[in-house]
């Protein structure tokens, strides 16, 4: 059965699938279930929402002899995962990784020498499918404190890895931890000596030189974030990408030569919405201050092309695809803040020596 069935089938019986995550979870009222065992108690005993579409997620094909199984290739209808992500957020949350989970994937690697994390700062899973990034889901407002905060925030690697003997800390970051309060709480349990303000070259070489067994590496690396806000000219954005995996590659042979086991992830904190590639709509009303974002409002406000998301007691009201709420300046070439396919799913890309 291919994609194109699935909605016509959902209808009359529940789907399994095995891959297509991010098509299965943009079918309109979806009901996602990533646990098998648990669906076939419930529909077993009339437990089941008849007026869903239900679909199970089940890689092994353990319940193939019970349900159709449909071929769902990862096919992305952009506007309409945009659309999903904003009305059912719950089936995104539900089959991919999610940023603020991110930490159990880290600990699963506690066996390793090393371990390395890279934030990028403004970096869409779109612009790394040719490098075999798998999607993340970045929940709620797509801002940078957020997304760092969710990855990253109050030490909750650092704290947990430590647990594991990780007792040796390398971090780089180009922003001060005296005067930057996000800094200081994603680089939390880290010593003030081991944390850098380096160029990248110089970064790897302060890893040859101090790295050992069981250290923990956590980058804050610069992707298009800036570019994106206050440009002159257009953003160079396919060569800001392959530079920024180019590093991770070099990284990655340093640790090599080095002789030690490693595990590398890189996410990001959000994507971006680029204007060239797409008819933003401004909806501008008086009210909207200075203050406010160009895809988000601060407080909580009711229309239909918002919605009210608290975060850390922050009470902010994002935009749907694809509103933005005041007109782009010449220098800005791309937006965030607010829920689509750009800007909400992010890469996140593992690799082991």
């Amino acid at each position: 059965m291919h994609i194109c069935d699935v909605m016509r089938s959902v209808e009359r019986h529940p789907v399994v699938v095995t891959e297509g995550k991010l098509t299965v979870a943009s079918i309109p009222r979806v009901c996602i279930w990533s646990d098998p065992q648990r669906f076939l108690e419930r529909w077993d005993n009339a437990l089941i929402d008849p007026q869903r579409f239900h679909v199970i997620v089940d890689p092994q094909g353990r319940l193939s002899d019970r349900f159709p199984v449909a071929d769902v290739p990862e096919i992305v209808d952009k506007r309409q995962t945009s659309e999903a992500l904003f009305e059912q957020p719950e089936a995104f949350r539900e089959l991919l990784p999610t940023q603020d989970r991110i930490w159990r994937l880290i600990l699963k690697q506690k066996h390793k020498d090393v371990i390395v994390l890279i934030i990028v700062d403004g970096l869409s899973f779109d612009d790394c499918v040719s490098y075999g990034a798998t999607p993340c889901l970045a929940p709620g407002a797509t801002l940078t404190s957020d997304g760092y905060l969710r990855v990253a925030g109050n030490g909750k690697i650092t704290r947990r890895l430590f647990d594991h003997g990780f007792f040796r800390r390398i971090g780089f970051t180009p922003w001060s931890r005296d005067k930057n309060e996000l800094t200081d709480s994603i680089f939390r349990y880290f010593e003030d000596g081991s944390i850098h303000a380096l160029a990248f070259n110089d970064a790897l070489e302060v890893v040859a030189r101090n790295v050992r067994h069981k250290t923990y590496i956590q980058i804050v690396m610069a992707g298009l974030d800036s570019s994106c806000h206050h440009s002159t000219d257009q953003p160079l954005r396919k060569e800001t990408v392959r530079r920024i995996f180019s590093r991770l590659s070099q990284l990655e042979a340093l640790l090599k030569a080095k002789g030690l086991s490693a595990s590398l992830f890189l996410t990001a904190d959000h994507g971006i919405l680029w204007r060239e590639d797409h008819s933003l709509e401004p909806m501008h009303e008086p009210r909207w201050s200075r203050e406010d974002g160009v895809r988000y409002l601060h407080g909580h406000v009711l229309r239909d092309y918002l919605k009210p998301i608290t975060y850390r007691h922050f009470k902010r009201s994002v935009a749907r695809y694809p509103f933005i709420l005041r007109k782009l300046r010449a220098t800005e070439w791309g937006v965030h803040g607010g829920i689509s396919y750009e800007e909400s799913i992010v890469p996140l890309h593992h690799v082991e020596v």
